[in-house]
């Protein structure tokens, strides 16, 4: 980019639609900023206690000593464990997790290479098996307790939090209107938006974090123009970098 488009760019910037939770977006709307576009926060996703109102979470710490692993698919099933097992090691998906664990207080010990839950399984297949707790989202795909379980590990899965949609006003829909992409960070988020707002109301350029969050998007009639590599918040917004700044 010539330092005349830049100059371009910093004066007039692309609008980019972020419908993350609003406790989320502010890392993704620091990272948008930094290289140039204007980041138009529409949370569509709300964070709520389980069905059970954490009651199996609570059972499965206070047996806490029982588990090799804890291993974390997101961000939020970090935020939604009171305590992290002292003595357990811990897994997370992708670098975004990796950080709640370390903003906690406690050592990563292993990250999928690919953040996706085949990554995550991929990632252990060299390790001798053991106990695992996964704390996940309500209706969480099972692919990542099949797959430790294939590879011999004695896995609970606990519900630890559910997602529900956020509605937003008609002046966050006329907003969402006027950006030039929008980014998903999650087929929650996918089906989030989906559920409060109309294809009318979505951008023309949708910018997809991996291949689960793409297929879901194209399942309800999306169009994916870019799907981000790595599978990382950084590699979301060089995705969107790449497709609205050329």
């Amino acid at each position: 980019m010539t330092s005349e488009q830049l100059t371009s760019h910093r004066s007039n910037p692309p609008r980019v639609l972020v419908v993350r939770a609003a406790h989320q977006s502010e890392r993704l709307s620091r990272r948008l900023t930094a290289v140039g576009f204007e980041p138009v926060v529409v949370p569509v996703i709300a964070m709520q206690q389980p069905d059970d109102g954490g009651a199996a979470l609570r059972a499965a710490l206070r047996n806490e000593s029982s588990f090799d692993w804890v291993v974390f698919t997101s961000s939020n099933a970090v935020a939604s464990l009171e305590r992290i097992p002292a003595g357990a090691h811990l897994a997370a998906v992708g670098p975004g997790t990796a950080q709640a664990i370390t903003d906690r207080g406690r050592q990563v010990d292993l990250i999928a290479e690919i953040s996706t839950a085949d990554g995550l399984v991929a990632s252990f297949a060299s390790i001798d098996p053991g106990r695992a707790l996964l704390p996940l989202a309500a209706g969480a795909r099972t692919a990542l307790s099949d797959g430790l379980r294939a590879l011999g590990f004695a896995v609970t899965s606990v519900q630890a939090y559910r997602t529900v949609p956020r509605v937003p006003g008609p002046d966050e829909l006329a907003a969402s209107r006027e950006c030039a992409a929008v980014l998903f960070t999650s087929s929650s988020s996918v089906l989030s938006w989906r559920a409060v707002a109309s294809i009318a109301d979505t951008p023309k350029v949708v910018v997809s974090i991996g291949p689960q969050t793409s297929a879901t998007a194209r399942s309800v009639g999306l169009t994916v123009a870019v799907e981000a590599h790595p599978h990382t918040l950084d590699g979301l917004v060089e995705a969107t970098r790449t497709v609205l700044m050329p």
